[in-house]
């Protein structure tokens, strides 16, 4: 009786002990994990402020102005040497007209998703995506969607996509599945289901 009564306090005493080292870890496993999604979240904001920036420069394009498709394809083309990404230019009704995955001319498909087009040409302002299969590459992506105005009208509307591979693969490797986007599309491994 008297090891019980002396061993009681210490085994209530380790066991508290033990709860509290999990509760800490705990803890510090919510403040790591709080810490890495608000780095990726910061990460993805950059990259899509840069985006847009890039396609409201390229809106302003005098020969994309003027209707000069052929020698705005052209200058857009060299300007993307330097990024290496892929940028399409879509009509209000959806239709490519340029996408730098295909060569100009090339006839090109409509956009599958208009989402993100069509909230684009409504508020006359930069859309992102949800998560879609594209239309020429059919492969998951998030695009950033900018208008482009002549005479004060949205005529066209550029995407650019070309990041979203890239970040749904970091956010796969951050946590083995992810919410996406507003539609609860997500990411598992390294595959996507849309």
């Amino acid at each position: 009786m008297l090891a019980l009564s002396t061993a009681l306090p210490l085994v209530a005493l380790a066991g508290f002990g033990i709860l509290r080292a999990v509760n800490d870890r705990r803890a510090q496993i919510q403040r790591d994990v709080r810490e890495r999604v608000e780095n990726l979240v910061a990460d993805v904001d950059r990259q899509i402020s840069a985006i847009q920036a890039e396609l409201q420069v390229l809106a302003v394009s005098p020969s994309l102005q003027d209707g000069d498709l052929p020698t705005f394809d052209r200058q857009m083309r060299e300007a993307l040497k330097i990024r290496g990404t892929s940028i399409v230019l879509l009509d209000t009704k959806a239709q490519q007209l340029i996408n730098t995955n295909r060569p100009f001319g090339e006839p090109l498909p409509r956009a599958i998703n208009t989402e993100m087009l069509d909230r684009a040409v409504a508020t006359g302002k930069p859309q992102i995506s949800d998560l879609i299969i594209g239309a020429v590459l059919k492969r998951p992506v998030l695009t950033v969607g900018v208008p482009v105005f002549r005479d004060g009208e949205v005529a066209f509307v550029f995407a650019d996509g070309a990041w979203a591979g890239d970040f749904v693969r970091s956010v796969a490797r951050a946590k083995p599945v992810a919410r996406l986007d507003r539609h609860d599309i997500r990411s598992e491994g390294h595959h996507c289901r849309a």
